[in-house]
């Protein structure tokens, strides 16, 4: 039976299966594929599957896909982006930086002191961006959910949709895998979205967590931390650079109003292998 080469990867707990479809044919990547592969008791097992092509962009030297676990489509990654990032550079030398296509926009890589960086682009604010139904200030928005939960929150896109929810003590961030679900399918967000629950905790530290959109809770969210970043530098509750604190470790978010945002943190390379093709 046929087999294909994997790499598994996290980037601050958040992690991958890649696989490298620039130089072999690879699959279809199906909906029942992608679920049982990131079965984390019958397949490898990951928050997301990662597919690495041929650019279409001639200023890139890679495209990139996302799959979440439950099998649906996933604009962009940031912490996806850097372990792809990782990995090739660990594959072939390539001068830094360097550029890689997603969806929704190019983004630049970059490598500084053996830790990975992402130009992760500009935030983008308008409701048809992100996308919602909700009108008025994104940054200021008081969302309420099915139950009659009312929550304070940003709506961002980072390329992918967010929602951050500042709640005023850490015994709240539980509310992430409470609530968090309830947020992903609100019918104010026609392509779902994710949900960030962040506790300031000084200038510079923010601890959170997240429920992703078709993953659920993940240790890690590289393009959430950029989203709760931006979120609190535009409320003026931090300073910039300032570190994410996360489950899985430490992300750290750079930026300024009108600038783009760049994301920093840890990689891993876990285990490599080959996965015994199955006919779904």
């Amino acid at each position: 039976m046929e087999t294909i080469p994997f790499v598994k990867m996290h980037g601050a707990g958040n992690d991958f299966v890649i696989f490298d479809g620039r130089t072999r044919s690879l699959p279809d990547v199906t909906r029942a594929f992608s679920q049982r592969l990131a079965d984390r008791r019958l397949g490898i097992g990951c928050d997301q599957l990662v597919i690495i092509r041929q650019a279409n962009d001639p200023t890139a030297i890679a495209r990139v896909e996302f799959r979440n676990a439950d099998g649906s489509s996933a604009e962009m990654c940031g912490n996806g982006i850097r372990c792809v990032g990782a990995h090739l550079l660990a594959a072939e030398p390539i001068p830094t930086p360097f550029r890689l296509e997603t969806e929704q926009r190019i983004v630049s890589i970059d490598r500084h002191d053996g830790i990975l960086s992402v130009d992760m682009g500009q935030p983008r604010f308008q409701p048809a961006e992100i996308p919602t139904t909700l009108s008025g200030d994104m940054i200021q928005q008081s969302l309420k959910l099915s139950d009659g939960t009312a929550i304070d929150c940003s709506l961002i896109s980072m390329g992918n949709p967010h929602c951050v929810a500042f709640v005023d003590s850490r015994a709240r961030l539980a509310m992430a895998t409470s609530h968090g679900p309830l947020v992903e399918i609100a019918p104010h967000f026609p392509r779902r979205i994710n949900s960030e629950w962040a506790y300031v905790a000084d200038r510079k530290t923010i601890i959170s967590r997240v429920w992703e959109r078709g993953a659920g809770e993940t240790l890690a969210c590289g393009s959430g931390a950029c989203a709760i970043g931006v979120a609190a530098l535009s409320r003026g509750l931090v300073d910039s650079p300032v570190a994410i604190d996360m489950p899985g470790g430490r992300l750290s978010v750079t930026w300024h109003p009108g600038s783009t945002v760049q994301l920093s943190g840890p990689t891993a390379h876990v285990f490599s292998g080959n996965y015994l093709m199955i006919q779904d």
